[in-house]
């Protein structure tokens, strides 16, 4: 009887342990067999709160990260502001730093006077620096920066006449430009006068051209100016070309 006490708590106890060992082996713990209660409403509402409501008219690509996420482009362009006046203005401003440093301080002085006698005056001691030895041409490129910011019809036409006094060809482009359209109509016939007393002929083509000029009074002033450049008709220039 006592022998077979003996044989069954040896039994129980290595049973025992043995259950030990397999619970050990897969994790599970001495109070693993409660059941986790699941989560309760509240709780869940707390860890995932719901999104606002939509309001009226909303999309909902409106709504924060309903949409796509942007790709980075980088920097935005600037758009481009050049236009016509400021290359006109960038290519005076180069013409300048090029001329004669007498030019240089005479077209800056210009540019601060505000008495129209005062700037024709130093359009003239412009024109006389030629006797100076200052080039020609820039004299004349310093008389076509003064023309083209000269608010006077009087001045304007006071720096025309200078030109008739240098007599250079490379006067040419801005008296052109005074018997532009554009010009007063004073300025132009101012331009159209200076041409037709220059003694070359290079000045012919551009007057006959202003013999179709819709204005008459322009047409008139080329006219003269042609019988008094070549001493012959208009009409008799055209043939001989």
């Amino acid at each position: 009887m006592r022998k077979d006490l003996i044989t069954f708590g040896c039994g129980f106890v290595a049973g025992a342990i043995a259950v030990w060992c397999v619970a050990r082996v897969h994790g599970v713990s001495g109070n693993s067999s409660i059941p986790t209660p699941p989560p309760s409403p509240a709780g869940l509402a707390q860890s995932h709160p719901p999104l606002p409501p939509r309001q009226e008219g909303e999309q909902k690509s409106d709504r924060p990260g309903s949409g796509p996420v942007p790709v980075d482009q980088g920097p935005p362009t600037m758009p481009l502001q050049a236009n016509a006046t400021n290359v006109a203005d960038v290519a005076q401003t180069i013409l300048i730093q090029h001329l004669h440093p007498q030019l240089q301080a005479a077209l800056k002085q210009y540019s601060s006077l505000d008495n129209k006698d005062g700037r024709s005056s130093l359009a003239d001691d412009v024109a006389n620096l030629v006797d100076d030895d200052v080039p020609i041409r820039e004299v004349v490129e310093a008389l076509g920066v003064m023309f083209h910011q000269e608010p006077s019809i009087e001045v304007r036409i006071d720096i025309l006449n200078n030109l008739l006094n240098l007599d250079d060809p490379s006067s040419y482009q801005l008296l052109v430009q005074g018997a532009d359209p554009n010009q007063p109509q004073e300025v132009r016939k101012a331009a159209i006068s200076v041409l037709g007393d220059y003694d070359d002929t290079w000045a012919v083509p551009t007057l006959q051209q202003l013999l179709s000029d819709g204005d008459a009074e322009i047409r008139q002033a080329a006219q003269e100016a042609l019988t008094q450049k070549t001493n012959q008709t208009p009409g008799s220039i055209f043939s001989a070309h």
